[in-house]
């Protein structure tokens, strides 16, 4: 139990690949259901120009974003296997079944019994041999409850420990900090940021279910003989009843007696077989359960699944700038950021067993180093209402360059251009905005597909605190939204900035945990 515990713990450690999403690092933005490109600098280049905005400098001294993704809900199926089905299944009471069992050997015994005493010309013998009958499909049952009891048992976790194999859980981990002058002659805007992407998934071997479909094939084994003795039982009944009906007597040499004796001597051999029964992978022995078989055929200790991890780890200075272009309806805006890369590419495949002696230093040490570069492009539109605020557009293209990479043992990361567009509304005390990404984003190494669709608004209470809140579902993956909230602070010329997120309809800690993010950052801004 422990090792399959820790399996969450480090899928959710792991840094790698992670969705190759617009996951940006600013609590602004991932405060509003992560829509901003028609009203964020940050996320459209466009908006760095002279006319955009009344800051006229914003230093970002330090912002920092984690979060966590599950959209194959991994914990769910992770935590269904751990608490209801595993432990369910080493804890299974086979005294029960053991039991049932038991009770019905015996009672076929009685039947057997009852055929001995059966005397065609004596009608409560044949009474006899009913009422044993009864007794016997009543422990027929019995044990039939149990075993298919333990059978479902079986089934479901096996199917439950499939379940959360290939699906991967990201997480991310952003750092960065930034100097913006949006007047000037010549605005422009550069960063500096260390972003680690992380994903992990689990890769089944079917040979670690093998014994489990050992114990399926047994407990089907003894539930076909179990069967075979109830119709060994009903053609002795069939016989008695043939033979009565004949007015015959012991020892009258009628075909009769002949069908009744081949009968019960059909059925006495059938309940020897069921008392004694010895299944092929050894789960029954002598008719009972072996307590050590049932309870290895799902060994933590020795299987043979491993955790695979691919990631990358990007150390960026981007530089951008924005022109201008004033119009009728009010202010067209195009910019693009240059980015210099250095991307540390890795991989790791862990072994299920060796996951309690997993050394993270694999991360620094099994690397792939690449310089490279690549460009972001934006363009915006603003449209003056008097009355009623100002209307914005964009949209935004980001790592217009495709390029792929490769970890120290050959695995491909792809990083491809991804587009989104967003519209917004401003006052002086509100702001609305609503994103969509025009292209489904592939993930680098693990992870679901992303599109996301964001939406979001800002309240200025007091012209010293932001309130903020959004929504965010990714329209790739079913039932993966979140709910955003943030707040940000700026009595002075300081700004403190704060957002988390989680997912909405969480089921338990692990589901919260692992559909959750936080972003803060601390800014100069006059």
């Amino acid at each position: 139990m422990r090792r399959l515990t820790l399996l969450a713990a480090s899928m959710a450690a792991a840094s790698g690949a992670a969705a190759s999403g617009m996951v940006y690092n600013s609590p602004q933005v991932t405060s509003m259901g992560g829509a901003g490109v028609s009203s964020s600098s940050l996320m459209n280049p466009a908006l760095v120009t002279p006319n955009r905005g009344a800051n006229r400098f914003d230093l970002t001294l330090g912002s920092t974003t984690i979060y966590l993704e599950d959209p194959n809900t991994f914990g769910n199926s992770l935590r269904k296997f751990l608490e209801d089905d595993l432990e369910t299944y080493q804890d299974f009471d086979y005294g029960q079944l053991n039991t049932s069992a038991g009770n019905l050997s015996q009672a076929a015994g009685d039947t057997a019994q009852a055929a001995d005493d059966f005397n065609p010309g004596a009608p409560q013998t044949l009474d006899d041999l009913r009422a044993a009958q009864e007794n016997q499909s009543a422990a027929t049952d019995d044990t039939q409850g149990s075993v298919g009891n333990y059978r479902g048992l079986v089934q479901r976790t096996e199917t439950t420990f499939r379940s959360f194999s290939d699906r991967p859980v990201n997480f991310g981990l952003l750092a960065g900090l930034g100097l913006t002058m949006p007047r000037g002659d010549v605005p422009f805007a550069i960063a500096l940021s260390n972003n680690t992407y992380g994903g992990s998934q689990l890769n089944l071997e079917e040979s670690d279910l093998q014994d489990l479909n050992f114990v399926l094939d047994d407990l089907n084994d003894y539930l076909d003989e179990v069967e075979i003795l109830n119709q060994r039982l009903s053609d002795l009944i069939d016989a008695a009843q043939a033979w009565s009906d004949a007015n015959g007597f012991p020892g009258d040499g009628t075909p009769q007696e002949q069908n009744f004796n081949d009968a019960n001597t059909a059925f006495t051999a059938q309940q020897v077989v069921v008392e004694e029964f010895d299944s092929e992978n050894e789960l029954f022995v002598n008719g009972q359960i072996d307590d050590d078989a049932a309870i290895l055929a799902f060994d933590e200790d020795d299987l043979d699944s491993t955790i695979d991890i691919l990631g990358a780890n990007i150390t960026e200075l981007a530089i951008g700038s924005g022109m201008d272009f004033p119009n009728v309806y009010g202010n067209l805006s195009f910019g693009a950021t240059a980015k210099l890369q250095y991307i540390r590419v890795f991989g790791e495949i862990i072994e299920f067993n060796e996951i309690e002696n997993v050394d993270l230093g694999f991360i620094q040490e099994n690397t792939e180093e690449y310089f490279t570069g690549n460009l972001d492009l934006g363009v915006a539109q603003s449209f003056e209402q008097p009355g009623l605020g100002m209307f914005s557009v964009g949209a935004v293209v980001r790592d217009v360059i495709p390029q792929t990479f490769e970890s120290g043992d050959g695995r491909e990361i792809e990083i491809n251009p991804k587009v989104r567009a967003g519209i917004s509304h401003h006052t002086q005390l509100t702001r609305v905005t609503m994103d969509l990404d025009l292209t489904e984003n592939d993930p680098i190494g693990f992870g679901a597909k992303t599109r996301y669709f964001g939406l979001g608004g800002e309240f200025n209470a007091w012209d010293w605190a932001r309130l903020r809140a959004g929504y965010r579902n990714n329209l790739a993956v079913d039932d993966a939204s979140i709910i955003t909230a943030g707040v940000g602070l700026s009595p002075w010329a300081v700004e403190l900035d704060f957002s988390g997120w989680m997912k909405p309809n969480f089921e338990d800690e692990i589901d919260l945990l692992l559909n959750s993010g936080f972003s803060a950052d601390l800014a100069i801004r006059f």
